[in-house]
């Protein structure tokens, strides 16, 4: 999935798209954790 980079230049386009933020990044996370999870990694981020 294209991610975009969080450069100060994109700040616009983050402001542009709310649900970014709002739907995207929480499947994310958890995919990720799912990823890393299974890789035998525990260490969970904190939620924003």
């Amino acid at each position: 999935m294209p991610l975009p980079h969080p450069s100060p230049r994109n700040i616009a386009w983050f402001k542009r798209n709310p649900w970014f933020e709002a739907e995207m990044l929480p499947s994310l996370r958890e995919r990720v954790f799912a990823a890393l999870n299974g890789a035998g990694l525990t260490h969970r981020l904190p939620a924003k």
